[in-house]
């Protein structure tokens, strides 16, 4: 209508312009203007109008944008020859692609799985061929995780359809494909589950009628289509029925979950014990809807924990009698698990605080020690070993402990029975020590038998024949071999003296009469003492006796003692020293204040193997001196009783053809 009136009045304005027929035309002023202000103000309005409809057309360009842009889904554009010409925000972060407008991905292909890029282009071809919108199932790949993505394409031509562009939209499938796959396992897991499991599957509604039963539901004896006639207390014992019922009402109008223990019915009468577990099943509304229960078999259990709590009585009753002491030990800390009272009993703790006691600390083994007698269970069924163990008034018990491996909650542990056997093994010690010296008795009365059967028979005999000599031919013998022979007799009675004296010694040591008296004296006076009585016999033989003493030191000894002590060591030392030699004694106090006194000589000496036999009476070694004299080896015996018996000990030192040392070590 507005183009009519613009062309109707420019007709007017042309009219007045053309000259008319057979003269000249004229212009009418006040008709043009008004018509000229019109088709202006037309004009204008025009104007206005386009500019609203571009500004129409710009806002309606950027919504298209804005939405394509910020849409969810993941939308690209690509042109005819497959190259990326726009990527949305949700297309860059499916594919990881770059920030900027193409998302830095040059062609779409590159995103496709290799094995699926022959179907793109098929779809591809297909899109610009027919010229409508078309679908593809393939895998596409996250540019940064490498993960493949299950999706759909959706492809759609721009018009016009010979030169326009290509619109894919991307859907992601593979979370759904992932949730579909696991609701499929988890449906194939329930069915197998139903069909495979032991325990009886139910399902019930709110007054207890069967819906469901599983193919377990046999133990029952029943079908499955029998239980569906069912309700869940038609095969529940009587005596327990009216539990189990109250039980069931509560959890259905109270409870989520439910838990029972009751006896079944089969179809033929049997019973046996059950263990079921109920939960409540809940519609949209939260109201309840159905039940569903678990019924597991637990006859066998129930049987095994009846003969568990029968064993456990018999058990109870044995570990906890009054009169043995028995333990249960924890083998890696060492600490007691449990004591019966008679374990309380012995060792006089509370058991309380028995059970917090390291168990290394209340025996005489070390840790180790104790820890590698328990190790001898693992490798015998029993074992047996004795120790000792201390109670809480401090005394210290010998125990004989059987014991062995045992479970207890899962656990191994050691059990140990104990048994007082203090007295028996003080016994044994005293039945030892009385064979010892009933032993050492025998030895004595040989050793004596022997010393009287010859050491004295002999030289009394050969005095005897000697003097009978002298007394029945003292004509025919001349002064020179009446001096011989009296200096023979003269020997042989100073011997047999000398091995009188060691008798009565020892015999004195035997009996047990002989009591230390101690008492402070001048170490030197005492040994100059000695040397008197033995200087005769060291005169005899040129050997010279030597003191080596502090003439100040003084000392506490028991003199007739140290004095029998000396004089056999002297005599030794002259009858093994060849004339003309030296005896040393010396005496000295060493650092943990003991008086050490030694006999030192130059005589024949011995090796180790006669060493080693010196100071034993069975095997007591007596030779010859070195002109001739007797020896019983009886004095060293006495000198080694009579050191002991003042709490002190003897030694030798001494190298063949070297000379000999003896030691007397005395307590002060």
């Amino acid at each position: 209508m507005e183009e009519d009136i613009f062309n109707e009045r420019f007709s007017k304005i042309d009219e007045v312009d053309r000259p008319s027929e057979g003269g000249n035309a004229t212009i009418d002023n006040n008709e043009i203007v008004p018509v000229f202000m019109q088709l202006c103000e037309h004009l204008e309005q025009q104007n206005t109008r386009l500019e609203a409809i571009h500004q129409e057309l710009e806002q309606s360009r950027n919504d298209f944008e804005s939405l394509f842009e910020n849409a969810p889904f993941a939308y690209v554009v690509v042109n005819r020859a497959g190259e990326t010409l726009s990527c949305n925000v949700a297309a860059k972060k499916l594919l990881y692609c770059a920030q900027d407008n193409t998302g830095g991905l040059e062609f779409f292909r590159e995103v496709v799985l290799p094995e699926k890029q022959s179907e793109f282009d098929a779809f591809m071809l297909e899109l610009k061929s027919t010229k409508t919108p078309a679908k593809l199932v393939s895998v596409l790949i996250n540019r940064k995780t490498k993960k493949q993505l299950e999706v759909i394409i959706h492809g759609a031509l721009n018009k016009p359809f010979e030169s326009g562009n290509i619109l894919l939209s991307v859907e992601d499938l593979t979370e759904k494909n992932k949730a579909v796959r696991e609701l499929k396992q988890n449906e194939n897991a329930i069915s197998t589950i139903g069909e495979h499991i032991t325990d009886l599957l139910l399902l019930s509604d709110l007054e207890g009628n069967v819906e469901y039963a599983s193919p377990a539901c046999k133990m029952l004896e029943y079908t499955e289509a029998e239980m569906l006639q069912l309700q869940l207390f038609d095969f529940v014992h009587p005596d327990d029925l009216p539990e189990l019922a109250e039980n069931f009402t509560h959890t259905m109008a109270h409870e989520r979950t439910g838990f029972a223990s009751y006896r079944v019915v089969t179809k033929t009468g049997n019973s046996f014990w059950v263990e079921a577990n109920g939960s409540v099943v809940y519609d949209e509304h939260d109201k309840a809807e159905k039940a569903v229960f678990v019924v597991r078999d637990i006859n066998k259990q129930k049987e095994t924990e009846n003969a568990l709590v029968e064993s456990e009585n018999r058990f109870r009753s044995l570990f906890g009698n009054k009169h043995t002491p028995m333990l249960l030990i924890d083998l890696k800390k060492l600490r007691f698990v449990d004591v019966n009272p008679a374990g309380v009993d012995f060792f006089g703790f509370p058991k309380e605080e028995l059970l917090n006691m390291d168990l290394a600390k209340h025996t005489m083994f070390s840790a180790e020690e104790l820890a590698e007698k328990i190790e001898l269970a693992y490798k015998f069924e029993k074992v047996q070993f004795e120790m000792q163990v201390k109670r809480a008034d401090g005394k210290t018990i010998e125990v004989e402990i059987l014991g062995g491996l045992t479970e207890l909650r899962d656990e191994e542990v050691f059990y140990a029975v104990l048994q007082d056997v203090s007295e028996r093994l003080q016994a044994k010690k005293q039945l030892l020590e009385n064979a010892e010296e009933l032993h050492n008795l025998n030895i004595t009365k040989d050793k004596l038998f022997g010393v009287i059967a010859h050491d004295l028979r002999n030289p009394i005999g050969s005095i005897m024949t000697l003097t009978e000599l002298i007394s029945k031919q003292p004509i025919s013998l001349s002064p020179k071999e009446v001096e011989k022979v009296t200096d023979v007799i003269s020997k042989t009675a100073k011997n047999t003296f000398e091995l009188l004296e060691n008798l009565l010694d020892w015999s004195k040591i035997q009996r047990g009469i002989i009591k230390p008296q101690l008492q402070i004296k001048s170490i030197a006076t005492f040994i100059d003492e000695v040397f008197e009585k033995a200087n005769i016999s060291a005169f005899t033989k040129k050997i010279k006796l030597i003191r080596e003493v502090e003439p100040e030191m003084k000392v506490k000894i028991d003199s007739d003692i140290l004095e029998t002590i000396l004089r056999n060591l002297l005599t030794n030392a002259i009858k093994f020293s060849p004339r003309n030699s030296t005896v040393w004694v010396h005496a000295r106090l060493n650092k943990q204040k003991r008086l050490v006194i030694e006999v030192r000589d130059e005589g024949i000496g011995m090796d180790d193997e006669m060493m080693s036999q010196l100071f034993k009476l069975d095997t007591a070694i007596g030779r010859p001196g070195l002109e001739g004299e007797k020896s019983s080896g009886l004095g060293l015996i006495i000198c080694k009783d009579y050191a002991a018996l003042l709490k002190g000990n003897i030694y030798v030192n001494s190298l063949p053809n070297k000379g000999s040392s003896f030691f007397v070590e005395l307590p002060q």
